[in-house]
């Protein structure tokens, strides 16, 4: 059943967001906490899926404390959830997704809304029903302008995809309650406000929490498998073949034992089903043929566990193959001051090269992954990583900072919820 506003309500701002994976429920975290935080009059309604509630039970518990009365989680019925999810087609998909958009974005009576992942809706935006408010979205995953970074090699596969991109882009532009495109590529910005100039582009700093003030405990559970006088790699995140850990794992059977002796590969992430007895076999065999030390915490982490990790770690692992778009990782590294071994392809490659934040190779090669792993054995100048650099790179890259430029960009005006003042603050 949908929820019905009045018209006389105070005007709210929706977020739109039916993926339950990825960084999106830290997002709308981070919405939750500024809300409160700055206690904002004005309602905030969050659309999400029916499972969101049970996969992220804490950020959704946000919204019912004390703190909490102006958010709101808009659950759409599992009804609605299976008619999406059963689509024959992921144009049909994004068209149902945009109808139930707008049938909740009117039933709330909006007066501002955000995709909180604009991608997919493109087609359904330019040809499907009228929005009844202004729009919003991130653009998670552009890549037609990867051509103009130094060393990307476009293959035929590029090139059209970045044909279609820049179609569909122009013809969702055309819908006039489109008015603001976010993107965590900075290096996208530009190229998406030439080629839709009635559209306004902006730049959104993926956030990263910062980390505690903390010295790495030696006594932590995670320290105590570590031996001692190896240099830790560290690989985090998701270990599936996408991530490139079996490239990983090949290239130290072609290191010298002297160099192999002084690893320590720190793997830190939950093990696909479709790939762990791939990848537990081939840890296995390189355990029995070599002196290296492996170790595999094969689970999720807390926040906690996760900063301690990258404290501990002397280089950080991102050897993602032809990866889109931003990566968490990289910021984490950067946060922890580590120098990072990261693929050279797309915005990522580029990153570490604007910034100097490690080595980009290609990482499909794992020839390229050995000589590098090597010269940060080798060669203290690589370990040490560009302290200075990595700090510029993090400055902006606060969930404050995240919330406020969504938030002052679209220019919708808010009130502090205060019991002596009701006065308009526009952010």
């Amino acid at each position: 059943m949908l929820p019905i506003c009045s018209k006389d309500s105070d005007p709210c701002f929706v977020l739109f967001d039916l993926v339950v994976g990825g960084h999106h429920a830290t997002y709308i975290q981070h919405f939750i906490e500024y809300w409160n935080s700055k206690r904002l009059r004005q309602p905030l309604y969050i659309i999400v899926a029916p499972e969101f509630a049970e996969v992220h039970a804490d950020v959704y518990a946000l919204a019912h404390d004390h703190a909490s009365r102006n958010v709101h989680f808009v659950v759409i019925s599992q009804a609605e959830a299976i008619a999406i999810q059963t689509s024959k087609s992921l144009i049909r998909r994004s068209f149902r997704e945009w109808q139930l958009f707008c049938q909740y974005a009117k039933a709330l009576n909006a007066a501002q809304a955000l995709l909180m992942y604009f991608d997919h809706l493109q087609v359904a935006i330019a040809l499907g029903s009228p929005a009844p408010c202004p729009v919003s979205g991130i653009y998670f995953r552009p890549t037609f302008h990867y051509a103009s970074f130094a060393q990307h090699r476009a293959s035929w596969q590029d090139r059209l995809r970045a044909w279609r991109q820049r179609l569909v882009l122009a013809l969702a532009a055309r819908n006039p309650r489109l008015t603001t495109l976010f993107c965590l590529d900075p290096f996208a910005i530009s190229p998406i406000q030439k080629h839709v100039p009635r559209i306004q582009a902006v730049h959104l700093p993926d956030p990263v929490a910062p980390f505690e003030a903390a010295s790495i405990d030696a006594a932590h559970p995670m320290s105590q498998a570590i031996e001692p006088e190896r240099y830790v790699f560290l690989l985090f995140g998701n270990l599936d073949q996408r991530k490139g850990i079996t490239q990983v794992l090949a290239a130290i059977k072609l290191l010298p034992r002297e160099i192999i002796e002084k690893i320590c590969l720190l793997l830190v992430g939950k093990l696909l089903p479709e790939d762990a007895s791939t990848i537990l076999s081939q840890i296995q065999t390189i355990e029995q043929t070599t002196p290296i030390q492996i170790v595999l915490h094969n689970r999720f982490v807390s926040e906690s566990e996760m900063q301690h990790v990258f404290r501990r770690s002397d280089i950080v692992l991102i050897p993602y193959q032809r990866h889109v778009g931003m990566s968490g990782v990289l910021l984490q590294a950067a946060m922890a001051e580590k120098p990072v071994l990261a693929s050279n392809y797309g915005l990522l490659g580029e990153l570490v090269r604007t910034y100097e934040l490690g080595i980009t190779i290609e990482t499909e090669n794992c020839e390229q992954i050995a000589k590098s792993l090597a010269s940060f054995v080798t060669d203290s100048r690589h370990r040490m990583g560009k302290v200075q650099n990595m700090q510029d790179f993090v400055q902006n890259h606060t969930p404050q900072h995240f919330v406020e430029t969504i938030l002052t960009t679209v220019k919708f005006p808010f009130e502090l919820d205060w019991d002596s003042s009701t006065s308009r603050v526009v952010l």
